[in-house]
């Protein structure tokens, strides 16, 4: 389900500016909280918490085998 995450955070690797970098960052959590929103069973609170995105977007770095991090 995170593949895509994974995919938008190794292109941090081809980015040259810092802009870029933080879009590629952005870009990757938002995919992380749109996954989070197809498991939740609460309709109101359709996106995760500050401490579901800190659990698991490690795992996502780890994942992504970015060299130069």
């Amino acid at each position: 389900m995170w593949d895509l995450a994974i995919k938008e955070l190794q292109k941090l690797e081809q980015s040259l500016t810092p802009k870029t970098k933080l879009n590629c960052i952005f870009s990757s959590f938002k995919l992380v909280d749109s996954t989070f929103s197809l498991f939740s069973s609460d309709e109101s609170n359709a996106s995760a918490c500050a401490d579901d995105m800190l659990q698991i977007f490690p795992y996502i770095i780890m994942k992504s085998k970015i060299e130069r991090l």
